[in-house]
């Protein structure tokens, strides 16, 4: 039986706008889906002028936990759960000029879960807003004012429970390559920081590929990050027990 966590969210999510009068909004349609471990397509929407961004969102199932990244045009990420039932409603002001990137991700969903598809629009509008004092948004290291050029990093260490014990792991970023210890000595399953590997970033996440095992580490905050870790019939997947990752 699939195991979900789930949050009660409205099947239409509206991040409200207080635009300028007389303002023209611009508008762009999008649509996508997501799965248990990662966010769904990237969305460009261009930003002329400090605004705020409106989404009406509908998914394909009406009770399900999710996430909205916002990207900036210099790499800084911002992440801010889906609206409740409850009337409450998510904003988001930009103030620098640019194009920004919308992603809808998908959050402690189970992971034979099948993926969710949205639609949506989302509104710009001139805001009189100014930027809030502190609370900076988490930034990406990049190079110049482009994503093309972002180089990312992972560092953690920490455990995860498996049904015959623990699984633990490290991992770092050395020289721009990504090295990862990983055993689980009751199903022997190994990998050492000389193991050739591949690496691939989602938005706050990083896979790592040894051969055919996949270890999926999943930055969500203090005593949230998760491990996924797959190879034939070997599955693994949940909260850290102990430690912790961070993705940049």
């Amino acid at each position: 039986m699939s195991k979900r966590f789930l949050l009660p969210v409205a099947s239409a999510l509206a991040f409200l706008a207080a635009a300028a009068p007389g303002a023209a909004d611009t508008r762009t349609n999008i649509s996508g889906s997501f799965t248990y471990e990662d966010c769904g397509p990237g969305h460009a929407i261009a930003v002329p002028e400090k605004s705020t961004i409106q989404l009406t969102l509908t998914l394909s199932e009406s009770t399900v936990a999710f996430e909205v990244e916002l990207r900036g045009p210099f790499g800084d990420v911002t992440r801010s759960d889906g609206a409740p039932n409850s009337g409450g409603a998510w904003r988001r002001d930009v103030f620098t000029a640019g194009t920004y990137n919308l992603r809808i991700c998908g959050k402690q969903r189970a992971q034979d879960d099948p993926p969710v598809s949205y639609q949506g629009t989302v509104t710009t509008s001139p805001t009189s807003e100014t930027p809030a004092q502190g609370n900076g948004v988490k930034v990406i290291h990049s190079v110049q004012n482009t994503r093309a050029t972002m180089r990312r990093e992972v560092a953690g260490s920490g455990a995860v429970a498996t049904n015959r014990g623990v699984a633990t792991f490290r991992v770092r970023t050395v020289d721009g390559a990504v090295k990862l210890t990983y055993h689980d000595n009751k199903a022997g399953i190994h990998i050492t920081p000389q193991t050739r590997v591949r690496t691939l970033f989602g938005a706050n996440s990083v896979t790592v590929i040894a051969g055919r095992t996949r270890v999926m580490l999943i930055d969500r905050g203090s005593r949230l990050d998760r491990l996924v870790a797959r190879t034939g019939g070997y599955r693994v997947a949940g909260n850290l027990v102990r430690g912790g990752v961070t993705v940049l």
